[in-house]
């Protein structure tokens, strides 16, 4: 039992730093594709939320570096002080990597919330002029009473009889 913990120990802080570099490379790619195919309104969106993101894969890197190394320097260490500093510093980045990240699900929620609010807001409009330019033209029924004359024009049938005689 105590091999492994001995290598979950330093496998640990690794699993954080490969972690940190696969989200910040799948970040920069998504920035590459998003960058180029947004339109101007949403651009400041993602690219606040490209750094928040950036910042927060490059401190999960130096976190998970932090881990390895204070595994390494304070294991059997005779200043207390010097590796309580060290693991409270650790841990209160750890805290602020929370922080930042909760942060980042807030602001996502709030701007596709708004996003999904205007395209609501759009779509009452939209019905409502449907609704008013049914009212004012009907459903169409006025064209199908007045006869097949019409609906001739309406296909193109009654040029090519005209040509026919």
């Amino acid at each position: 039992m105590h091999g492994w913990a001995e290598w979950s120990d330093m496998l640990f802080p690794w699993a954080i730093v490969a972690a940190g570099v696969i989200l910040l490379a799948w970040q920069v790619r998504a920035w590459a594709v998003l960058s180029r195919k947004t339109t101007s309104s949403d651009v400041e969106f993602h690219r606040r939320r490209f750094y928040r993101r950036a910042q927060i894969s490059f401190l999960m890197i130096v976190l998970g570096l932090l881990l390895w190394a204070g595994r390494l320097m304070f294991s059997d260490t005779e200043h207390p002080f010097w590796a309580i500093g060290y693991w409270l510093a650790a841990g209160l980045l750890t805290v602020w990597l929370l922080i930042l990240a909760t942060g980042d699900l807030l602001v996502g929620f709030y701007h596709f919330n708004q996003l999904k609010h205007r395209s609501d807001l759009e779509q009452i409009r939209l019905s409502l002029l449907a609704d008013k330019l049914q009212r004012i033209h009907g459903n169409g029924k006025h064209l199908r009473e007045r006869g097949a004359g019409i609906s001739a024009q309406n296909t193109g049938e009654a040029g090519a009889s005209d040509r026919a005689s």
